[in-house]
């Protein structure tokens, strides 16, 4: 495998051409030295992103940029235009949303803590020095008067503030970071943050839980480091992506490669001596080579930590099978080779299956009074597998006893009134996994006569098919397969779901009922309370004999 140091730093000099060559250079404008990113505006973090990288390789030996004089005109005029954009009180602003943000400012400085220690090591670029510590140092004031809006927000705060602390020796720096630290790492048993944001904000926690530990010299926060690389080595899909579909964040549902772990297993993996962690970042590594993707920014780092550059990872290996139930989390993961699947507790979307890259997302709609969809209530180990119930009830209100005081519908009080209750509506899901996949039983009884459907929104097939039709899988569209196995297909990757059943065709929902994936082809199995129906689901490579 191509060493991981040279390939890091060969992608940091290309995203630093692109800071030479996308700087606004007009000396008339108030924008003058920022970096135009892709949506065509600037902002004072990616430019200071794109400086701290330039920083970097300004100082690398081996890197063609090494004491560039071009090079460091961009920095200073990109630290310049940065220092104009910082707010009076230290704080910048992430101007599609946040404004005097201290978040959003503690972003801006993580980037600039390990570009400036270098530059005080080398003792070079003094301007560019000084104007990164006041930049750093009144940032931090700022965050001082500052708050948060999310969970992880609290540690990037605190990581920083504890930083400038170890900078400075300013004692109101630790205080304001000890009152965020005193709320307790949101982090349980399992290693999931709050925010179970397994494709984005888990790599914020971990890189400032990370500095938390370096700056107070305190290795307990490395323990939820661990154990939260720990609960990912169970969330890898079988195509190498990251399984995301249990965040309560933007990552939710997309398809993101844990490229930016690979830090964090490289860090944790020598520094507590877990062969399995360098194994993961050898995995990750890899899979950037394999995709041809941009190698990660964290050459400053690897700067700072020389004993990092050149460890040993081994080969890269195939992740093991696995079976894991996140209780507390209320996710189950199960992986064996090419094939894995995943059951998520009171979410709409209960299970997802996928072989290789083709994803199948499970969704049980049915209207029934106010609800709109099987959410597991009940998650259970089973041995075998896994039962899941769910119950929901209707009411009707009845007309008050005596005339209300009003006739402004808006102000009555209706929890005076009586209600009169509907039958209970009962559907129970077991999950039995058998070689090669699962077999998935739906039992839906209580109420009678209601129509409900087994929606599967499919990502990357290219076809689906059976004996009484094929298509194209494509996007924004549906079918409703009415018998026999269905055979989703993508290259030598398969799926099959079976045997279909289409007794009715109310597939669109009601009108608040959620919304599809626009990228998702769907596939829809329809019938009436009360029923049982049994449907197999396997993955494969390769023809299956009969389709």
């Amino acid at each position: 495998m191509q060493s991981y140091y040279e390939r890091i730093l060969r992608d940091s000099e290309k995203r630093v051409e692109y800071l030479l060559y996308s700087q606004i250079l007009d000396t008339d404008s108030q924008d003058y030295g920022a970096v135009v990113i892709s949506n065509r505006y600037v902002e004072p973090k990616s430019t200071l992103n794109a400086v701290a990288e330039g920083i970097a390789l300004y100082l690398n030996e081996k890197s063609q940029y090494y004491h560039q004089l071009k090079l460091e005109e961009s920095i200073k005029r990109g630290l310049n235009y940065a220092r104009r954009m910082q707010r009076e009180n230290g704080l910048f602003d992430l101007i599609d949303c946040n404004f005097y943000s201290a978040p959003d400012t503690a972003f801006c400085i993580k980037g600039l803590i390990p570009v400036y220690r270098l530059l005080v090591k080398a003792n070079a670029l003094q301007e560019v020095r000084e104007l990164l510590y006041q930049i750093i140092v009144d940032g931090a004031k700022g965050m001082l008067e500052g708050g948060f809006h999310t969970p992880n927000h609290r540690w990037a705060i605190a990581s920083m503030l504890l930083t400038v602390y170890n900078m400075t020796g300013e004692d109101s720096f630790k205080i304001e970071a000890k009152k965020y630290l005193n709320e307790g790492i949101d982090c349980n048993a399992y290693g999931e943050y709050a925010e179970r944001s397994s494709g984005g904000y888990n790599v914020i926690n971990n890189g400032a839980l990370i500095t938390i530990s370096e700056e107070l010299n305190d290795p307990q926060y490395l323990e939820y480091v661990k154990r939260n690389l720990q609960m990912m080595l169970a969330y890898i899909e079988p195509d190498g992506s990251v399984f995301t579909n249990n965040s309560t964040r933007q990552d939710k549902g997309r398809v993101v490669y844990p490229s930016n772990y690979f830090y964090h297993y490289l860090y944790m993996g020598s520094k507590l001596g877990i062969g399995e962690f360098l194994k993961m970042a050898a995995f990750i590594f890899k899979g950037i080579l394999d995709r041809g993707d941009m190698a990660p920014s964290c050459l400053s780092y690897l700067m700072l930590n020389e004993d990092l550059r050149h460890v040993e990872l081994g080969e890269k290996e195939e992740l093991a099978s696995y079976r894991r139930y996140f209780d507390e989390s209320g996710v189950v993961r199960v992986r064996n080779k090419d094939t894995s699947y995943s059951l998520v507790a009171d979410s709409n979307d209960f299970l997802f299956f996928q072989q290789g890259n083709i994803r199948v997302a499970f969704k049980l709609s049915a209207s029934y009074f106010a609800t709109r969809a099987f959410k597991a209530m009940e998650l259970k180990d089973t041995g075998d597998g896994f039962k899941m119930n769910y119950s929901s009830n209707g009411w009707y209100y009845r007309p008050f006893d005596e005339a209300p005081p009003t006739t402004d519908w808006w102000q009555m009080d209706h929890d005076k009134r009586e209600l009169i209750r509907s039958k209970d509506l009962n559907i129970q899901i077991d999950v039995k996994e058998v070689a090669g996949g699962i077999d998935l039983v739906i039992k839906a009884d209580g109420c009678d006569r209601l129509p409900y459907s087994l929606e599967m929104a499919v990502i990357n097939g290219d076809t689906v098919e059976n004996n009484g039709f094929a298509c194209q899988a494509k996007s924004e569209q549906y079918v409703i397969a009415k018998s026999g196995d269905v055979l989703i297909k993508n290259g030598i990757q398969s799926i099959s779901i079976g045997p279909a059943f289409g007794a009715h065709q109310f597939v669109e929902g009601k009108n608040d009922a959620a919304l599809r994936d626009r990228n998702a082809f769907y596939l829809y199995f329809t019938d009436f309370t009360e029923s049982e129906r049994i449907i197999h689901i396997r993955g494969f490579k390769g023809l299956k004999v009969g389709i």
